[in-house]
This record gives C-alpha cells, sequence and structure tokens, in this order.
C-alpha cells in the first residue's frame, strides 16, 4: 500500500536524534556498546530515510523473519 502524501520530516528528526547521541557518545563515552547502539540506530533509521529517495520498497516484518531475505530483494526492512 502506497501513501498519498509521505511527510518524511519525523522520520528525519528521528536520525538526527540518533545522530547527535551517537556524537556525544564519542565525546563523553561511557560504554562502546551505547557508542555502537546509537550509531546502528541511527543507520537503520536512515536506511528507511534513504529508501524513497533510491526507489526502494519497505517492508513491515516481525523478529520471527530474517531481514537477510529483504535485502536479497533489494527491499528495506522495517520491525
Amino acid at each position: 500500500m502506497k501513501a498519498k502524501t509521505q511527510d518524511m520530516s519525523y522520520l528525519e528528526r528521528v536520525v538526527q536524534a540518533f545522530e547527535i547521541r551517537h556524537q556525544r557518545r564519542k565525546k563523553h563515552p561511557t560504554y562502546p556498546s551505547e557508542e555502537l547502539y546509537y550509531k546502528l540506530l541511527g543507520d537503520y533509521f536512515r536506511k528507511l530515510r534513504m529508501a524513497k529517495e533510491e526507489g526502494k520498497f519497505i517492508t513491515a516484518h516481525t523478529v520471527m523473519v530474517p531481514t537477510e531475505i529483504f535485502y536479497a530483494m533489494d527491499i528495506v526492512p522495517m520491525q
């Protein structure tokens, strides 16, 4: 199903928030896993944001479905 209008501003703010948190963790490290966590979440939402510009499909799925299947079909998974 396609939405008639797609407002990506909220998703853009989410990406920026995780980028800010990642940079803060780099400047003020606590645990290496925290820095990695914010980087990975930023990358995850950035892929969702870029999907529209790249003309890719997005699919929602449960945790029981491996994401590699969707990446192999050039589909951006969203959990």
